[in-house]
């Protein structure tokens, strides 16, 4: 009787299409050590990469260069088209002050989750030069004859969040070549920023989700039915930031009222069956926050930063915050 011990399988053993989807689970499930499995080999390498680039959040204007270098690095064994192809989510928050922004978005011009937070501290620090090339990459010229054809270079993401200050002065409408495949829109609306051009929300023919963040202290009332009714037929969830809300609540009595009154009508749908409150905060934030808004808390979306975050990049942990206000709207109906 043979006692010897079989002979021990290795890698090579196992077919091409197994050995591919180990590593790319392992990729997907822990970047660091997909990192390491790029080491491996050239042909490991092609087939992790396409996975760790696949999501991208930038936090810091160091991590910007890092990917600017990574993108123009002369050496790279990356064929040109690999950002385009590859980058299917975008992130980028906290002042980015970074004049190689351009350069990322033109190469990541397949994704399809944008986000481009904080902006306003990058558009005052920055020179005239750096914020207009940005903009010439975000807000590219529109085609001079009807019929011509954009750009596939152009982005076209279907998700995106950004902030106002990103507009071109002078051109602050929803006609751009960037909403045109839009059909999640998560928008900051600052103060300082005119409210005008609304109607050009129904050049968005896609829209069916929009998440407005005033960040002013105007009549969340009459800012809502105005933005509603300015969006296309296809919209089915709108939703109300009001981030904001428990510093005002804070101020006075009167101050106090006023936001209730504008608030009530929306949180109960009678403004819209399709709008509804939602609040973001950081930590125990959220709670204080709740507290002082308890009457309006039943049908309220509540998102903690980082969720937020993570939901702008497609990668959420259990339900996005679109999800949860469908799920809201479906539950106000079936109380009435």
């Amino acid at each position: 009787m043979d006692r010897s011990p079989p002979n021990s399988l290795s890698f090579t053993d196992l077919p091409e299409d197994i050995g591919r989807l180990i590593f790319e689970l392992v990729a997907s499930s822990d970047h660091y050590a997909g990192s390491l499995c790029a080491l491996v080999s050239r042909t490991v390498k092609s087939w992790v990469e396409p996975v760790l680039y696949r999501y991208i959040i930038i936090r810091n204007a160091s991590a910007i260069k890092s990917l600017y270098h990574i993108i123009k690095d002369p050496k790279s064994t990356k064929p040109p088209e690999f950002f385009a192809a590859h980058v299917k989510s975008l992130v980028i928050i906290n002042s980015p002050c970074d004049p190689h922004l351009p350069t990322i978005y033109s190469a990541c011009t397949g994704v399809q989750y944008l986000a481009l937070w904080n902006l306003k501290e990058y558009v005052e620090t920055k020179s005239d030069e750096t914020v207009e090339n940005l903009r010439a990459v975000m807000f590219p010229p529109e085609p001079s004859s009807p019929g011509v054809v954009l750009s596939p270079a152009a982005l076209s993401p279907r998700r995106l969040s950004i902030t106002s200050h990103i507009f071109p002065p002078g051109n602050t409408h929803f006609r751009h070549s960037l909403f045109r495949d839009v059909t999640h829109f998560d928008l900051v609306w600052p103060v300082e920023t005119p409210l005008s051009q609304w109607e050009t929300l129904g050049y968005m023919v896609n829209l069916t989700h929009m998440s407005f963040d005033p960040v002013s202290k105007d009549s969340y009332l009459e800012l809502v039915k105005k933005i509603i009714s300015s969006c296309p037929s296809s919209l089915r969830v709108f939703i109300l930031w009001v981030d904001t809300v428990s510093d005002q609540l804070e101020q006075s009595e009167e101050t106090s009222a006023r936001v209730m009154k504008d608030l009530a009508p929306i949180h109960n749908g009678e403004v819209d069956p399709r709008a509804v409150i939602a609040y973001m905060g950081f930590g125990s934030d959220n709670f204080v926050a709740m507290a002082m808004i308890g009457c309006i808390r039943e049908y309220m979306v509540v998102r903690l930063h980082d969720d937020l975050l993570r939901d702008s990049a497609g990668m959420s942990v259990g339900k996005d915050f679109w999800t949860l206000a469908e799920e809201t709207i479906e539950a106000r109906c079936r109380r009435e």
